[in-house]
């Protein structure tokens, strides 16, 4: 690590141009830790800075945080560095809680502006979302499925879920899932970086009682640049999952043109906030998260949709998954439309 690049930021007269973070080192300096741990906290903090939308620590979100790890990620950063930065981050999270906890008794007793108590309560809650979120795991273990009933509670929750700043985040998180468990099976990649332009309904003619609804999805390890749909492939999507995505689209007054974006950056969405989805909604509906991520709803899809009676190849056909499932190929060329899928039924 180049200790000289990290000198210069880790005095507290005057270098740091961020009061709460000066406070925070001022503290923990108080309390007796060690000039080195110090500097990593100023040089951990104010790369994250460096590296989000915000300007103010005040103003960070929870989203901020996860795109920072995955520009971790992008630096070939290992678990260990990871894990140091999100111990950082969330220590200084810890104090900025506090200090807004104490800030908001006070406003309490002098009955401020009820207003003001609530901006203030919903920046806690926000800053609370960052302390959930789980460290760097190198290990990948098998993703089980959900059965129906789960997965009819985890929609059911994910939908009813509200959010003070964000109404209509709750249908976005909702759609998110429905459309990999119940929709088309497709990865956490696709659905993160479905356009609008790929959802065969959003241009139709509008007579859905004869359609067979398609889509487009982006295939695994395919994103070579300047390829356009050949990196994807054309399946089928449950009828209704396709009209609650059209009016979803035309509703949004979004100009992306992704279906699903970020609510900071406005560009797609991170994996682990994808999981993060998954995560609250599975919380909500007290329903186990052990060996349970994003793909578990893909593992759904195909589990709930061979017990309907899909065939094996059409399915694999349908999830551009046959080595997976054992599958020559003798799908490959079939139109998306002709696939015979019998997709999970939760009503």
């Amino acid at each position: 690590m180049d200790l000289a690049r990290k000198t210069p930021i880790t005095t507290l007269e005057g270098v740091i141009e961020h009061p709460v973070l000066e406070e925070f080192l001022k503290k923990k300096r108080e309390e007796g830790k060690s000039e080195s741990l110090l500097r990593n906290y100023s040089y951990d903090l104010l790369d994250f800075q460096a590296n989000s939308s915000f300007s103010d620590f005040n103003d960070m979100m929870v989203e901020d945080v996860e795109d920072y790890v995955a520009t971790l990620r992008g630096r070939n950063c290992s678990g260990s560095t990871i894990n140091r930065r999100l111990s950082a981050i969330k220590t200084f999270v810890k104090f900025m809680v506090n200090k807004k906890r104490r800030t908001l008794r006070r406003m309490k007793r002098q009955a401020r502006n009820p207003e003001a108590i609530t901006q203030l309560r919903n920046q806690i809650e926000e800053l609370e979302e960052i302390l959930t979120i789980d460290r760097v795991k190198a290990i990948k273990k098998e993703k089980h499925p959900f059965s129906i009933d789960e997965l009819r509670k985890i929609l059911i929750h994910a939908k009813n879920s509200t959010h003070p700043r964000f109404p209509k985040q709750s249908l976005r998180n909702y759609l998110i899932l429905k459309l990999s468990a119940v929709g088309t099976g497709a990865r956490n990649t696709a659905i993160r970086k479905l356009e609008k332009k790929d959802l065969e309904c959003f241009s139709c003619d509008g007579n859905c009682k004869e359609c067979i609804p398609t889509i487009k999805l982006l295939r695994k390890g395919k994103t070579e640049r300047g390829q356009g749909d050949r990196n994807k492939i054309q399946v089928r999507i449950e009828k209704k999952t396709c009209l609650e995505l059209k009016e979803f689209i035309n509703s949004s007054p979004s100009t992306s043109p992704l279906v699903f974006t970020s609510r900071t950056k406005g560009g797609p969405l991170s994996i682990t906030s994808m999981n993060r989805i998954l995560m609250k909604a599975l919380e909500d509906a007290q329903i186990e998260k052990k060996e349970r991520t994003f793909h578990s709803l893909r593992h759904t899809f195909i589990t709930e949709g061979i017990k309907n009676g899909t065939p094996y190849g059409m399915m694999a056909r349908q999830v551009d998954h046959e080595g997976k499932l054992g599958i020559t190929g003798r799908y490959d060329h079939v139109r998306a439309k002709d696939l015979d899928i019998r997709f999970p039924t939760i009503e």
